[in-house]
């Protein structure tokens, strides 16, 4: 018999003697009839009369220990109950164009504050602050995330707890639109079957299609199926972690793709959780299986009959109903609401995070509470008595007869019920989880007719007359996520009842306390015994005191002060007047959002509302085309919640849609679709348009004219495309009215961005549109905090993170702090980085010797970005100071969580320096940088001279258009990036120490720098962003520029003040400076083609099909897409993936086109893809299709790895000969090789 490690000896002699008749069980303590006649407690026999003694059950489940005779017993630990969950409207977004949406929920903690912890690439990204409203809620908006996978979750979340995960990146939707209509387990092993429902453009699918069952991405199984009326069953085995969802892909049409997630897969979701032991056993799953019914999302599914002294009546109820199945001497009934804290510090904590006055009044004390006369009022009153009992209510019954009832209230959504008694003269106990069914019945309706374009009234009425709060998510019903706010809550109850089930026992009590006690502890020696003073106690031989009275300490807060302290910032947002359209999104209810132009399709609201008398509502515009949407209610009111959902159509006569691929190589041809409808009996003509020349399309295998009239409702037309812009035009016959959707196709590799640059005239300078065909338009700015914001801002945001880069985004967060003013959020927002940015920085800190390049990479130090790292982090030290404005709240200097980042990152900084033989200030000058740090912070006037020595020759060196000389520095310092570095900070010291002739010279460097700032914001690598940071702080020290009310410029031969010319519009063509330095916002398109790079580092690319490459594959194969660098990876290299349109990248019901994947230290990467169309050419025959891949790197803008366009042939399956596009594809070959 193993001993029971809650238990404490106080009286060894009496324990073993008294305990013999005395039981411990999992939640209770028994003492029967003959634990009267112990010593010990005879007296009480004696006292009381041996025919008054009865059996007593003592429960284990209070806040204090249980004192027994010889020995005392903790209380049980029961699991705390988390209530706090994240989740995104969608799973997958547009890089650059979509923002995510978050709703942060913790209905246990409302009027408080969180942070979210955003992760990528297994390290952490940034955090974000979120100010919980009274009902536990928030939301947030991310946005300009670089392309990767991330996940968010609140921080202090235990790691095991399942985080919101989606991922950034280019993709199209095909026009397939799947839905879950049931989804089951069944039989043992249990395997999953789901029907799915599949319509395209309205019309139920038929025939063949193909289900993929994939867990995270990977491919798990495979099964075919025919769908019949739009419908599609099929089972899979379901393992692994989750969770898991199913790509579907139609066999006839393997280019029509949609995923579905198959909510409540993780293993710990789907598992069986016992919910009750008493009588009849319940279990409960986030799956359903036959027979069951959901209660606030757990599906409970009722099993075999247990022997039990008890039945529990039904699990789903507020009020637990105990009917006795023999006759039971006596009960104990305890129930635990598993929303109130156990702890009393946790919950005298929460009272105070509530009402800080709590404190002053002793309403944080709930004995005081329990004996205050103003308070006596309230004594009776359910949620009264809860809270001071901290949600536990104990009942105890005599002589239940055989058929008898006990009941006892269970208040809370999931209640623990405990049982323990005496029947037939034994000991026994059980458990149970009570779930109390949910009030809320929401309903989401919307009208019954939804055009395309138009206003739509949303409402949700939450079937109960009271205030409620509403998160509504109404999006196209592709678009679809793993989790909801629902799902998991749901995932949360169930694994705190998973948890207690552990710790809880059902049955007979057979273990004595005697036999229960830990043995003795071995002797002490006799000299050590004489050594010690009289009444010493050995250590462990007693509970302390506090843990013997359970008293209540008031003086622990619920988080520590320094925690509180630390707010962190808004997710990522350009300067206003520096931003792009829409760049800026405040956390907070979304706003309805315009209608796209292109027939893409979005997320048009996600964000919350308020219930008044059981009813929300919100006026929401729909995208401009024809879209089956999906209106998603999440409705809760305190501790009550549940959701509802809805589908419907916005159509509209005529509509037009094209499907096309977003990359086609020019030499290619892909295969586009356009699909129309009209009124009902109303005829329509059709043409396409490809850069406005008319191109022949076909309808079921035969050409169509542009005047020819199509009688049809609904018709799916094919075409022929390449790269281009393609214009598609619907025109009803009967009214003449019109629609049009445009969509473009570019060269994979071939990427066209417009680029905010900065161009800086001294007087007699110009520059106009005429003179450079890049530039897009001019503007002329009131100054440099607009770019230099949006440098930082974008530096700061970087999406990766090397040792290098990691420092870099704490360097551009230390200039964010210190120049944020007022603005507490930025503050709050660089503290978030910098905090984040020291712990992912110690995670390569090699102790003496440097700093690492990756975390996962060997404890090698790395000699360049290492010494990098180090001298970043010293600008930490301007911070220490508590330099910047008062921030939010009056707050001056960093917070004591900052503080101390700062101090670890100082110390990592000086360690590393000493293991790299860094001297701080340097007095060495072999580059501009250390040029510009003599300058800078040296005190040695020779050193300073020789510092700007330097920077006059680069100066030099640039104006005769030089390279780099290497022969005496690094061999990483070479190529564009370096010299920009070089540059800037060659510009910064001139800036800082030289005298008018130098000032020419410096702003000649920051235009051959500032010219190359990308459409981020930064320039390409973090080496050169550093540095332009450098820059333009001394272009902004310096006061060179002329802000507004200074200063004149001609505007396309108008003479204006800054002022007046900030305030014009578009349209100009030429600028000049007149009066003082004038600071040009100049807007350029800039254009990169992986197939004009030199490939410096030589790259394997294959298409694999079970491992073996190959070139020639079948539409539906499961492909793995492996780039391998045959030299080995450098530090800093990614690849970029361009896939054409036969191959697709299947994620979150989007097929993916363009991505990036960092080897992160590795020779090769592997993607999953999937073959989802055939190619062809020209003629309409199978033919190649090429693809691009490119291994690019992070800090040399020179290396690249290109092995060309990469060829691939996809067949068509051998059983589509009936197909639409087998019919296309035959037609367009007779009617061209005809020609």
């Amino acid at each position: 018999m193993r001993p029971d490690p809650r238990i404490t000896v106080n009286d060894r002699s009496l324990a073993v003697t008294a305990g013999k008749e005395i039981f411990v069980g999992s939640a209770f303590a028994f003492l029967g009839r003959k634990a009267f006649s112990t010593r010990g407690l005879a007296w009480v026999a004696s006292l009381l009369g041996r025919e008054s003694v009865r059996p007593v059950t003592i429960s284990l489940l209070g806040p204090d220990p249980v004192e027994l005779p010889g020995a005392s017993i903790q209380p049980l630990d029961v699991p705390a109950l988390r209530l706090a969950t994240v989740t995104s409207d969608k799973a997958l977004y547009r890089q650059g164009r979509d923002v995510v949406r978050l709703l942060a929920l913790d209905p246990l903690a409302p009027a408080s504050e969180a942070v979210l912890e955003l992760r990528t690439g297994g390290s952490e990204f940034t955090r974000h602050p979120v100010r919980l409203d009274e009902r536990g809620a928030a939301t947030a908006a991310l946005v300009d995330l670089p392309t990767g996978d991330y996940e968010v979750r609140f921080r202090g979340a235990p790691e095991e707890e399942p985080g919101c995960s989606f991922t950034v990146a280019d993709y199209r939707l095909a026009p397939l639109v799947a839905g879950m209509v049931e989804r089951r387990l069944e039989g043992e092993p249990p395997r999953l079957r789901v029907t799915i429902r599949l319509e395209t453009f309205g019309v139920p699918v038929d025939g063949a299609v193909r289900l993929e069952l994939t867990e995270r991405g990977r491919r798990v199984s495979e099964v075919r199926a025919d769908a019949r009326g739009g419908l599609v069953e099929a089972a899979f085995a379901l393992e692994g972690e989750g969770p898991h969802a199913v790509n579907v892909q139609l066999v006839d049409d393997a280019a029509r793709t949609a995923t579905v997630p198959i909510v409540g897969s993780r293993a710990a979701d789907r598992a069986r959780t016992t919910f009750s032991t008493l009588g009849t056993e319940v279990f409960g799953s986030l799956l359903p299986s036959e027979g069951a019914h959901p209660v606030r999302g757990i599906y409970l599914e009722e099993a075999g009959q247990r022997a039990s002294p008890f039945r529990l009546e039904r699990i789903d109820t507020r009020t637990a109903r105990l009917i006795a199945g023999v006759a039971v001497e006596s009960v104990r009934v305890v129930v635990i609401d598993a929303t109130c804290p156990v702890a009393p510090a946790a919950a005298a904590a929460r009272a105070r995070t509530f009402d800080p006055g709590t404190k002053d009044d002793r309403f944080d004390d709930f004995r005081h509470m329990a004996d205050d006369d103003v308070l006596a009022s309230l004594r009776g009153s359910g949620p009264f008595e809860a809270l001071l009992t901290m949600g536990r209510r104990e009942i105890s019954v005599e002589a239940v007869p055989a058929g008898g009832t006990v009941e006892i209230a269970c208040p809370g959504p999931v209640s623990l019920l405990a049982v323990g008694g005496f029947a037939d003269g034994a000991p026994w106990e059980g458990w149970a989880a009570v779930l109390a069914p949910e009030e809320l019945a929401p309903r989401v309706q919307v009208p019954e007719r939804c055009d395309p374009g138009g206003e739509i009234a949303v409402e949700v009425e939450t079937g109960r007359r009271c205030d409620a709060a509403v998160y509504l998510v109404l999006k196209d019903a592709r678009l679809s996520t793993v989790d909801t706010p629902m799902s998991r809550l749901a995932g949360q109850v169930k694994a705190q009842v998973e948890a207690c089930g552990k710790r809880l026992a059902v049955g007979p009590a057979t273990t004595s306390l005697a036999a229960a006690i830990p043995p003795p502890p071995p002797e002490i020696p006799r000299p050590l015994m004489t050594g010690m003073p009289f009444g010493g106690a050995i250590p462990g031989s007693a509970p302390t005191m506090e843990r013997m009275t359970g008293a209540y300490r008031t003086g622990a807060p619920l988080v520590d002060d320094d925690v509180t302290r630390d707010s962190i910032g808004h997710c990522p947002a350009y300067g206003s007047g520096y931003a792009p359209e829409g760049a800026a999104v405040e956390a907070g209810p979304a706003a309805p959002r315009a209608a796209a132009t292109t027939d893409e399709p979005e997320v048009l609201f996600a964000g919350l509302l308020t219930a008044t008398g059981g009813l929300a509502r919100a006026v929401v515009r729909l995208g401009p085309g024809f879209a089956d949407y999906v209106a998603e209610a999440f409705v809760f009111a305190g501790l009550d919640w549940a959701e509802a959902r809805t589908r419907f159509r916005a159509a509209k006569a005529p509509f037009v849609s094209l499907d096309l691929s977003p990359f086609c190589h020019a030499e290619d041809t892909v295969v586009g679709r356009v699909h129309v409808g009209s009124s009902e009996g109303s005829s329509f003509r059709v043409r396409v348009a490809r850069d406005g020349v008319q191109i022949p399309i076909l309808l079921d295998g035969r050409p169509v004219t542009a005047t020819e009239e199509i009688a049809a409702g609904r018709a799916e037309l094919a075409f022929l495309a390449g790269p281009g812009e393609y214009v598609a035009t619907v025109e009803e016959v009967a009214t003449g009215a019109v629609d049009r959707v445009v969509k473009r196709v570019d060269p994979p590799g071939r990427l066209r961005r417009l680029a905010r640059t900065l161009c800086l005239l001294e007087p007699g300078e110009r520059i106009a549109r005429e003179s450079d065909a890049t530039i897009v338009s001019l503007a002329v700015l009131p100054g440099l905090e607009a770019p230099f914001r949006a440098l930082i801002d974008a530096t700061a945001d970087y999406g990766h993170a090397c040792c290098e880069q990691t420092a870099a985004k704490m360097l551009a967060a230390c200039s964010m702090y210190t120049l944020a003013g007022d603005d507490g959020d930025r503050r709050a927002r660089a503290e978030a980085i910098i905090i984040a940015g020291v712990r992912r920085e110690a995670s390569m800190w090699l102790r003496g010797r440097g700093f690492k390049m990756y975390p996962e990479c060997v404890d090698e130090p790395h000699p360049y970005y290492g010494p990098k790292a180090a001298r970043y982090l010293r600008n930490l030290a301007l911070l220490r100071s508590g330099r910047g404005s008062a921030g939010a709240g009056g707050r001056t200097g960093p917070g004591a969580a900052l503080e101390r980042a700062i101090d670890e990152g100082l110390a990592m900084a000086e360690d590393a320096s000493g293991a790299y033989r860094l001297q701080w200030p340097p007095t060495d000058t072999a580059t501009c940088e250390e040029a510009y740090a003599v300058v800078r912070f040296g005190a040695d006037g020779a050193s300073r001279e020789r510092g700007l020595a330097r920077a006059r020759g680069h100066a030099a060196l640039v104006a005769a258009g030089r390279p780099l000389d290497q022969t005496a520095s690094s061999p990483y310092l070479s190529g564009a990036v370096a010299m920009r570095a070089e540059s800037s900070f060659a510009a910064a010291a001139l800036l800082r120490c030289g005298g008018a002739a130098d000032r020419r010279a410096a702003l000649a460097l920051a235009n051959s720098v500032v010219k190359d700032l990308g459409d981020e914001g930064r320039l390409y690598s973090t080496v050169d962003s550093v540095a332009a940071i450098a820059l333009m702080s001394e272009l902004r020290a310096a006061r060179i520029v002329v802000g507004a009310g200074a200063g004149t410029v001609d505007v396309d031969g108008r003479r204006l003040s800054i002022t007046e010319a900030t305030e014009l519009t578009g349209g100009i063509r030429a600028i000049a400076a007149v009066e003082g330095v004038a600071a040009v916002e100049v807007v350029r398109l800039k254009e990169e083609d992986w197939a004009a790079l030199a490939s410096s580092a030589p790259v394997l690319v294959t298409v694999e099909k079970g491992g073996r490459a190959m070139r020639r594959f079948v539409v539906g194969d499961a492909l793995d897409l492996r780039v391998k660098l045959e030299r080995g990876h450098k530090d800093g290299d990614l690849v970029w993936v361009c896939l054409p349109d036969a191959l697709s990248r299947v994620v979150g019901g989007g097929q993916v086109k363009r991505f990036s994947v960092d080897f992160e230290g590795r020779d090769e990467v592997v993607v999953p893809l999937a073959a989802t169309s055939a190619t062809v050419n020209r003629q309409g025959e199978t033919a190649p299709q090429r693809f691009a891949a490119c291994v690019r790197n992070m800090f040399e803008e020179e290396r690249a790895g290109n092995p060309g366009p990469v060829d691939v042939t996809v067949a068509p399956s051998s059983n589509d000969s009936g197909s639409a596009l087998r019919r296309a594809l035959d037609t367009f070959r007779r009617l061209l090789v005809r020609g």
